[in-house]
């Protein structure tokens, strides 16, 4: 591997450096506003100062701040590092308990916050003992220096435990509080701090996505950052030229820090419509876009592209690029037929800063790419933990500069060996080329008839069909083949889970009672040995609400189905919610996938869901759909499923080729449930 060498920096030092270089370069956009290196620079020598002075922030403590997409969080996360400070992320979607989790477990002292995220800390602020202030726009003054601050949510609301002041009180006991007006710390002086921040310092605390249990603090020096900056630019061809678009929910560290190493101008697209940030990309001349799975899947989708001019996004972009969660092949290959360009897919953990693969132009869809510059990458037998042959799967294990500390709490993190190497709990390959190909996660994957099944790859399988809208495959726990494959189905137009454009609410239901979506006792899957299938009674989803008609769940909670859902809001799903859908079309879609699947990998269990759990992101939150699963396999009698070995493998070859056709939506984020009493889950043969 070439020797990779990045600057000896501290993080705040690639800002400092492209402002002394071309100070009135434009670095951020958004909107009408436009902010140049220099005065971003002197931005972040003001909130530096502002804490060090009135806020009294010491070198080392915990300083939280909202990434959220706009350009006042590149000056206060700049301005946190600047001052000797580790910067907290917080995720502004976070719900109100996530949002405490990261406040209590990080001992922030100071928090920057937007409106919305101060609303809803406040009931709760006596709780969270080390916060002594909130800073947060305030509707009477400017919010940055170039406006009226953004009112994104309900006002904070004044009183002893949240008192609005003009500057930071004086602090007696846990409960003093205050919430600072965010232009107070754009009236600091622009002072440069005079404490000297050493790249090996700890920057930032950035909490995991928690879809395989509560977010874990992830410790990043400024020498992580600063490596993994540069190796982003690399992978991504980002030089003072470029004009990158960022099309997503959250201003990530990864976009921000790699922009400001190439000197870079970033284009902030606030539209959640994936369709009209082609129009602000064209508008300012964009050469890259970087967008999420959830959001190219709806523009993929989008009708509105078949009728688009050529280069819609205008002539100027080069690349457009995701991560975050896996993006479908077919809408990869449907953005560059209509785009013009290539459409690549990155790989990464927010314990290596976070960035570690990318896909190169030319690559097809469906891999992650090859490794960034100095990062190394090997597949290990889960077992042994010796290294697997290419073109074989096993645990991903990677390496780097950009590689974490550790994890926040824990003296010694057990997922790095002795040689460096991270334990990723990804299972994947690597292909002839060297790309890496992601199967499942390790927690995933589980065994029928001793052979192991991968529910992504089953997914996958179920995606191609074009009558899928999402879908979600698990473990049904059982005791004669150790697990059968489970999949929960949103068929398109079935519902709010459904086509997120043209949804038909009701659509594809039946009306309550314990026969809906029930099988006829004699039908069978094609390709499959025809027998007759035993369907068990009702099962209720835990904490579901009961159908109108039907006898009512003791101890169900009611689901509130008409409440305002952000686009890319959290996960808002908290049971996996059955409804009642068409038997024929559910028996046609899971017997097409089972003839593109090996026997151990096929599906024997399968219901119509209206939504899967997902994070903002659009990853899929596999530990609550494995807990709702196994609740309702707990509660189904075991003879009631069948177990014969299904039949043989289709030969015919276009039953696991991707379907001819536009490519199908998913959702951007689930809905809010119409919650039901579920149906008997759909046994099959």
């Amino acid at each position: 591997m070439p020797t990779f060498t990045c600057p000896d920096l501290p993080l705040d030092g690639l800002l400092r450096r492209a402002a002394a270089r071309r100070p009135a370069a434009p670095a951020l956009r958004a909107g009408e506003n436009t902010v140049s290196y220099g005065e971003l620079d002197e931005r972040a020598d003001r909130v530096a100062a502002w804490l060090a002075g009135p806020a009294g922030i010491r070198p080392g403590a915990r300083v939280a701040v909202a990434n959220v997409l706009d350009p006042s969080f590149a000056a206060l996360f700049n301005g946190i590092v600047r001052a000797g400070a580790t910067a907290v992320l917080v995720n502004p979607l976070l719900p109100a308990d996530g949002l405490l989790h990261v406040l209590r477990t990080s001992r922030a002292e100071t928090a920057f916050l937007p409106a919305a995220a101060a609303g809803l800390l406040a009931p709760h602020r006596r709780t969270v003992p080390h916060l002594h202030t909130v800073v947060a726009p305030h509707p009477d003054g400017p919010g940055t220096p170039d406006g009226p601050e953004t009112a994104d949510g309900p006002h904070v609301p004044d009183g002893p435990e949240l008192p609005v002041v003009p500057g930071v009180p004086a602090v007696s006991g846990a409960s003093a509080s205050a919430v600072v007006p965010l232009r107070t710390v754009w009236d600091a002086p622009a002072r440069a701090p005079r404490h000297r921040v050493t790249p090996d310092d700890l920057a930032c605390i950035q909490f995991t996505s928690g879809t395989t249990g509560r977010p874990k603090g992830v410790l990043l020096t400024h020498r992580n950052m600063v490596a993994n900056a540069r190796q982003t630019a690399l992978a991504h061809a980002l030089d003072a030229h470029s004009v990158t678009l960022n099309h997503l929910p959250l201003h990530h560290v990864m976009h921000l820090n790699s922009a400001l190493y190439a000197g870079a101008c970033q284009v902030l697209c606030q539209d959640p419509d994936p369709y009209a940030s082609l129009a602000t990309a064209a508008a300012h001349g964009a050469t890259h876009y970087f967008g999420l799975p959830a959001r190219l899947h709806r523009l993929a989708a989008d009708a509105r592209l078949a009728t688009a001019p050529p280069r819609p996004a205008g002539p100027r972009l080069r690349v457009v690029l995701s991560g975050g969660s896996a993006l479908r092949p077919d809408a990869a290959r449907a953005l560059r037929a209509h785009l013009g360009v290539p459409v690549l897919q990155g790989y990464g953990l927010a314990e290596l800063s976070p960035l570690t693969h990318c896909q190169r132009p030319g690559d097809e869809p469906g891999a992650v790419g090859r490794t960034v510059p100095g990062t190394g990458c090997r597949i290990v037998d889960v077992t042994t933990r010796r290294p697997v042959p290419r073109g074989e799967p096993g645990e991903v294990l990677l390496r780097g500069p950009q590689l974490m500390a550790g994890y926040l709490g824990e003296e010694r993190c057990v997922r790095i060996d002795a040689d460096g190497w991270f334990a990723t709990g990804d299972i994947g390959l690597l292909d002839a080329s060297g790309s890496l190909r992601l199967v499942d996660r390790l927690d995933d994957v589980f065994t029928c008839d001793n052979e192991l099944v991968s529910p992504s790859e089953v997914e996958r399988v179920l995606h191609r069909d074009p009558r899928v809208a999402d879908c979600v495959v698990t473990r049904w726990p059982d005791p004669v083949h150790g697990g059968l494959a489970w999949a929960g189905i949103v068929l398109r137009g079935a519902g709010p889970g459904g086509d997120p454009c043209t949804p038909a609410p009701g659509a594809g239901r039946r009306s309550g009672g314990a026969s809906a979506g029930r099988r006829s006792g004699g039908a069978s899957v094609p390709g499959s040995v025809p027998e007759p299938v035993s369907v068990p009674a009702p099962v209720p989803v835990p904490g579901s609400a009961p159908v109108p008609g039907s006898a009512p769940v003791p101890g169900a909670t009611h689901v509130n189905a008409s409440a305002s859902v952000p686009e890319d809001g959290p996960v808002h799903t908290a049971v996996l919610s059955s409804v009642s859908g068409d038997g024929a079309v559910l028996d046609d879609v899971v017997a097409r996938a089972n003839r593109g699947l090996a026997p151990h990998e096929r599906i024997r269990v399968a219901e119509v869901v209206e939504a899967v759990p997902r994070t903002a992101a659009g990853k899929l939150r596999r530990r609550v759909v494995r807990q709702r699963v196994a609740e309702r396999a707990a509660a189904v009698p075991s003879s009631s499923v069948p177990r014969t070995a299904p039949g043989a493998r289709s030969a015919d070859p276009a039953d696991s080729a991707d379907p001819v056709g536009p490519p199908h939506p998913a959702l951007s984020g689930p809905p809010a449930p119409v919650a039901c009493t579920a149906p008997p889950p759909h046994t099959v043969g």
